[in-house]
């Protein structure tokens, strides 16, 4: 009986790990539609230092009322 169960453990620890990647493909997708939508509007100022200090702005007090429901 011991034989069996010990080469039916050996089996399950040789066999390849796996990583399942499809609750990432959300994440990925919104990537590359942030980054077509920068490459896209380069010459419009989506990227600008200006921008990006505007979309923090508007931000942080969601960040800071988010923080403050985590706790």
């Amino acid at each position: 009986m011991a034989g069996p169960r010990r080469l039916s453990a050996w089996r399950q620890a040789a066999r390849p790990v796996t990583i399942d990647y499809r609750p990432y493909i959300v994440y990925a997708a919104l990537m590359l539609i942030v980054i077509a939508f920068s490459v896209l509007l380069l010459d419009h100022g989506f990227l600008s230092w200006n921008n990006i200090a505007a979309i923090g702005r508007q931000a942080a007090p969601i960040a800071v009322m988010a923080v403050g429901m985590t706790f």
